[in-house]
């Protein structure tokens, strides 16, 4: 039933992008997949050929590859002089 809950709000985004109900109806789907199916997250991101990254807090940084001179700076009221 769940696959079918998450297609049919699929359905509904395809047809109304701007539609902030139909987004907010996928997502709760999706999630509902994905905490029914732990493996779910990995294999999609295995078959989009990405890797998976998560920043999670404030002033987190997610990177899903490589950063060779850059400056990250997080927080706020923060002064960058170069």
């Amino acid at each position: 039933m769940g696959h079918d809950d998450a297609r049919k709000a699929a359905q509904e985004v395809s047809q109304a992008p701007d539609d902030d109900d139909a987004k907010a109806a996928l997502r709760l789907q999706l999630r509902k997949l994905l905490t029914a199916n732990p493996g779910l997250a990995e294999e999609l991101v295995s078959a989009l050929g990405g890797s998976k990254v998560v920043a999670s807090g404030a002033g987190a940084v997610a990177i899903g590859g490589s950063v060779t001179g850059s400056t990250i700076i997080t927080g706020s009221g923060n002064l960058v002089e170069r």
